[in-house]
């Protein structure tokens, strides 16, 4: 990346300069590492660095960049083609000059929470690490914001919180982890009320693959409440609800470190299986 920052930079500030940016659209979308199983997030996260160090004095350019790239849709950047890196990477820097700018924190909120339900498994992986970028600044603040996001129902847009708050080091905190938990109540407590039939719908998928490991962040951060709060689904025997408590139950985060609490807890959901 050394290698490629001067250039990267001298492409970002002739876009502040007012010139054409599709030389910085162009300089991405060649580093991408798309098509490929995984795009160049070394570069992505370079990037929204480089634009938070002129936030104060070009915000304005550079929400017009950033928004630009989210905007470029399916149509224009299909799924695994090199220029969803714009997209991706867009979403990324609106949380990174959110996260730095009160100018910019809510707009960066509403733009994210829309951009959340894009059909693109990349796509919303920005989001993700755009929320997250806001959650490291404010996690308090943001967490009372994603209430709204899973109250709205939108199953990618639930995915995507599950994501950006399973990152153990935004919990260290325990009022933070209190914040955590109660997302996942909430994300928990709107996924069971889908009839079972429909928990199968490949919309759903991610959501369910999502929650059978991020719950176990939470409870490892708070134990002896997110136990509680297991126990208490646990009593619900609801089939899928088990295998999403079963799958976190098995995460070495809780398996290897609350040993007595998951065997307790595993033995009665297999009991009900």
């Amino acid at each position: 990346m050394t290698a490629k920052l001067s250039e990267l930079r001298s492409h970002l500030q002739r876009a502040l300069d007012g010139e054409e940016a599709d030389g910085l659209d162009e300089f991405l979308v060649a580093n991408s590492f798309l098509p490929g199983p995984t795009e160049n997030l070394e570069l992505a996260q370079t990037l929204a660095g480089e634009m938070v160090r002129h936030v104060d004095s070009k915000g304005v350019r550079l929400w017009g960049l950033v928004t630009a790239w989210a905007d470029v849709d399916a149509g224009q950047a299909r799924a695994a083609r090199p220029r969803e890196f714009l997209p991706f990477c867009g979403a990324l820097c609106i949380g990174a000059l959110g996260a730095a700018s009160d100018t910019w924190w809510l707009s960066a909120v509403d733009r994210l929470r829309d951009l959340a339900t894009d059909p693109r498994a990349r796509v919303r992986k920005g989001v993700m690490l755009g929320v997250r970028r806001l959650l490291r600044a404010d996690f308090l603040a943001t967490a009372e914001e994603l209430v709204a996001w899973i109250e709205g129902g939108r199953l990618f847009t639930m995915q995507v919180v599950a994501q950006a708050i399973s990152d153990p080091r935004l919990l260290v905190d325990e009022m933070n982890a209190v914040a955590a938990l109660a997302l996942h109540r909430a994300l928990i407590n709107t996924y069971i009320l889908l009839p079972l039939t429909y928990r199968g719908h490949p919309d759903c998928r991610p959501l369910r693959k999502t929650l059978a490991y991020s719950l176990s962040v939470a409870v490892a951060a708070l134990p002896e409440e997110g136990f509680q709060t297991m126990q208490r689904w646990a009593a619900r025997t609801d089939p899928d609800l088990n295998w999403i408590l079963i799958q976190n139950l098995t995460e070495p985060r809780l398996a290897d470190v609350y040993q007595t609490q998951t065997e307790v807890l595993l033995k009665m959901l297999k009991t009900d299986q």
